[in-house]
């Protein structure tokens, strides 16, 4: 199926494009924050539900609590045991470009079934070499449903879904969760992401407005010299007919070129005959002469490349004569 073009789009194509753009641009620009900001812009949250056997555990720096205030954030831990991790290396990538390859190379990469996993990496230190080391995790879905389903039992605002594999090597999958169930970003910086996305707005409509600016600029133009313009177009297509008659000769004068047929004949008869007659229309070629007994010369043009329907075209059987046995035969040239 064709992708339709921007003036055939209705409005609910052009409105998935702009937000596959946004979501590009947003991605590029939260990649380029280094990962020490965006920690502190977006610290964790200070209370930790630990999820174990149905249960949930509640702890705050270290001290256990019995309940959530109301509004507290949670982060929800599950057991290092609930995902599988894979240690790949791949070239030096930005995180949209890496997060795209994970997406791609899923089923390759961990052993679960499409659509029944949530995906998360971690990117290491890059070396000398131009690579760098990706740690790939996945979280079945069922996994991160039942625990979600428990945190909302008690009412807890989830804010990330959280997976410690190693110390200092951990996961979220939250928004992979949200992906999956269709629901919206849960960001707290919905005021900042509102302003990138305004800019982005009003760039757009700056770039549409000088666009049109410039074009009506042009039209002016064209319109001011449409007179040298028109002639200018009358004269192009005379260039343009005469070189493609000038090419059509060429072609027509290279086809019916008699030095080639005159230099193949050559090659093709033996030495001991002898043309008498040779006559060429530009296709089919015609030749008489006289050759020994011996000599098949039909059988010798029919070895040449250049030359197909090799016919002998002489009604009578030829009479041996004191200089040779006549010979006529008719040849096309092989396009």
């Amino acid at each position: 199926m064709n992708t339709p073009g921007i003036l055939d789009a209705d409005m609910a194509t052009v409105g998935r494009w702009l937000r596959t753009g946004f979501d590009w641009w947003k991605a590029e620009l939260r990649s380029m924050v280094p990962s020490w900001l965006r920690e502190r812009l977006n610290p964790p949250p200070a209370v930790i539900a630990h999820c174990r056997d149905d249960k949930l555990l509640l702890m705050r720096r270290g001290a256990v609590l019995l309940r959530v205030p109301a509004g507290q954030p949670v982060t929800l831990a599950l057991a290092a045991g609930s995902a599988l991790a894979r240690e790949i290396r791949l070239p030096r990538l930005s995180p949209s470009d890496i997060a795209l390859f994970v997406d791609i190379e899923a089923e390759r990469l961990l052993p679960f079934a499409p659509g029944t996993v949530l995906l998360d990496f971690s990117v290491g230190p890059g070396d000398s070499s131009g690579g760098q080391p990706v740690t790939v995790a996945g979280l079945p879905i069922g996994v991160a449903n039942a625990a979600m389903a428990l945190a909302a039992s008690d009412a807890l605002d989830v804010r990330r879904l959280r997976i410690e594999i190693d110390k200092g090597l951990a996961f979220d999958f939250l928004p992979a969760w949200q992906r999956a169930n269709k629901m919206p970003d849960r960001s707290p910086h919905h005021f900042w992401w509102g302003a990138v996305g305004l800019a982005f707005l009003c760039n757009l409509t700056l770039l549409i407005g000088l666009d049109v600016h410039n074009l009506d600029e042009t039209r002016a133009l064209v319109e001011a010299h449409g007179q040298a313009a028109q002639t200018a177009r009358m004269l192009r297509a005379r260039v343009t007919d005469e070189a493609a008659r000038r090419h059509d000769l060429a072609i027509r004068r290279q086809a019916q070129n008699p030095l080639p047929i005159l230099a193949e004949t050559a090659r093709a008869l033996p030495d001991s005959v002898w043309v008498q007659r040779l006559a060429w229309d530009g296709n089919r070629l015609r030749i008489g002469g006289y050759k020994p007994a011996s000599v098949d010369v039909v059988g010798a043009m029919r070895q040449s490349p250049l030359f197909s329907d090799v016919r002998s075209s002489a009604s009578d059987v030829p009479a041996q004569l004191m200089t040779g046995q006549p010979y006529e035969l008719t040849a096309e040239r092989r396009r």
